[in-house]
């Protein structure tokens, strides 16, 4: 038992230093590979655990121990006041659960049916990540696939099946290494009697084909497209600051002072972070031909807005093109708002808890209602607004509908100086991969930067520093997307279809025995 513990401890370890973490707040750290043996240690545990009651025990230590470790930044977030410490440990045990309960169902199918851990392990533990995607609105961070951006070649294979692909070998690779470790010639012959007799080996078939899959994913790149020059701003936003009119004019004062800056690198277009322009845009009419003059190109500019609908005022959190002349041709609001930061859940069910937080003051956001590309001299940016980056089907949505490449906005001053920039960043860059597009990021506070189709970072500023940069994306102007972009999770559906139907096979030739 203690051992057992141990090593479940020491997966929550390995799965921490196999993403940003709070020694090394960077996209880059030397110890991405871990999370090829970072779940080793608890699979052993499940291996050898007596029962369902043991199994959910190891799932949730390594899960706390991981989730606790690395999302400790949600306590910086000051709009959340003292809530945000129960929200930490809450979210915490979401996650761990989110490893523990598919652990607990293998060793339950297990027992029931004799399916084998090497396959029922890898389906359920992707099966269950994608879950975590979309069940409570969602909240997809440090999913395992989005630690191996540094690993070019397997990394493609988002290409072809979204985040599920990689995740599942990285899941079957932990779990094959305890087949090869858990003991002597007994373990070594239940694994080739497995391989032969159950469904192993349709878990080792599917690996093969998902290796095949990224050297696939390799040879898709950009054939038709643009070279445009995009300037980042990053103006360091200081989240303690009052917001009147002194913080207003130092803010546009920074943003003059970092357009200015760029504008000898002659860019096509400014991108501005999540809210950077202290107001509302739509209706400054002054300020966006102050804007213009300061260069001669076209901005997407991060700006709170307001819409009179209905007799009712309804605010949105939203990006505007804005044309050389100061003109606004396009807009695209925030698709997928942060729950009880931006909105408060169950309002459209419930009006009376829109009646209740309205007594106190809250004034929570609207979500976006179409997702269309910003269009600029015939090129389609995809804007996406902070959380947004984080769903897969809204940048799918994008590119279906002919976006160039993404543009990431963020604001993220909030998280203080530790890895979460670096773990947004990097999850966003799945998106950029799975679509098969150029991604640049311009975050307030945080890490910006940029990526090509690859998900290889060529640009970078560091965090809580005011600067810019300008890069030379591929903007896409021939067929948009990849087989991910058109089919979507696939991948995950036939899993699950594939366990069901091994499932019952082995269920009924049990009952037969």
């Amino acid at each position: 038992m203690r051992k057992s513990l141990f090593l479940s401890i020491l997966s929550g370890v390995l799965l921490v230093f196999s993403h940003p973490n709070f020694i090394q707040k960077t996209p880059f750290i030397s110890t991405f590979f871990f999370i090829w043996i970072a779940y080793a240690p608890v699979f052993y545990a499940v291996w050898t655990a007596r029962n369902e009651r043991q199994v959910f025990l190891f799932g949730m230590a390594a899960g706390m121990v991981f989730y606790l470790s690395s999302l400790y930044w949600l306590c910086f977030v000051k709009p959340m006041g003292v809530w945000a410490y129960p929200g930490w440990v809450v979210l915490s045990l979401y996650f761990a659960a989110m490893i523990a309960l598919p652990l607990v169902l293998a060793r339950f199918m297990k027992e029931k049916t004799g399916i084998c851990l090497l396959f029922s392990i890898p389906v359920l533990m992707t099966f269950f990540e994608f879950v975590r995607e979309w069940m409570f609105t969602g909240f997809p961070i440090l999913t395992p696939a989005q630690s191996q951006h540094q690993f070019t070649y397997i990394f493609q294979v988002l290409k072809i099946t979204g985040v599920s692909g990689l995740n599942f070998m990285i899941f079957f690779v932990n779990v094959f290494i305890v087949y090869l470790l858990a003991g002597g010639k007994t373990e070594r012959k239940a694994l080739f009697s497995d391989l032969k007799k159950r469904c192993a080996g349709i878990s080792a078939g599917i690996f093969i084909l998902l290796f095949l899959a990224a050297a696939a994913g390799n040879l898709m790149d950009i054939k038709e497209y643009r070279t445009i020059r995009a300037a980042v701003l990053q103006n360091n936003a200081d989240q303690d600051v009052p917001f009147d009119s002194v913080y207003r004019e130092k803010t546009m004062k920074e943003f003059e002072e970092l357009v200015k800056a760029e504008a000898e690198n002659n860019p096509d277009i400014y991108i501005w972070p999540e809210t950077g322009f202290p107001g509302f845009l739509r209706y400054d009419v002054k300020n966006r031909e102050s804007i213009a003059s300061w260069g001669e190109a076209h901005h997407i500019i991060g700006a709170d807005n307001a819409v009179f609908e209905s007799d009712d005022k309804k605010y949105y959190n939203s990006v505007f093109m804005m044309d050389p002349h100061g003109e606004i041709t396009g807009e695209y609001s925030k698709y997928h708002l942060v729950p009880f930061g931006e909105y408060i859940p169950l309002q459209d069910i419930f009006p009376v808890i829109r009646t209740v937080v309205a007594r106190y003051g809250y004034v929570g956001f609207t979500p976006g209602k179409k997702i269309e590309p910003l269009e600029f001299d015939g090129i389609k940016a995809a804007p996406l607004v902070c959380y947004d980056g984080l769903f897969p089907g809204i940048s799918r949505e994008f590119i279906k509908k002919g976006g160039s490449f993404l543009a990431h906005l963020s604001y993220e001053s909030w998280y203080g100086d530790t890895p979460a920039s670096a773990q947004i960043f990097t999850n966003t860059l799945l998106r950029a991969v799975e679509n098969n597009v150029y991604l640049i990021r311009c975050v307030s506070a945080g890490i910006s930067g940029a990526a090509d189709n690859k998900g290889r970072i060529f640009k970078e500023t560091g965090l809580f520093e005011k600067d810019s940069f300008t890069a030379e994306i591929k903007a896409n102007t021939g067929k948009p997307g990849t087989i991910y972009t058109f089919l979507g999770e696939w991948f995950v559906w036939m899993l699950a279809a594939l366990f069901a139907v091994c499932a019952a096979i082995m269920r009924r030739k049990a009952v037969v025995k």
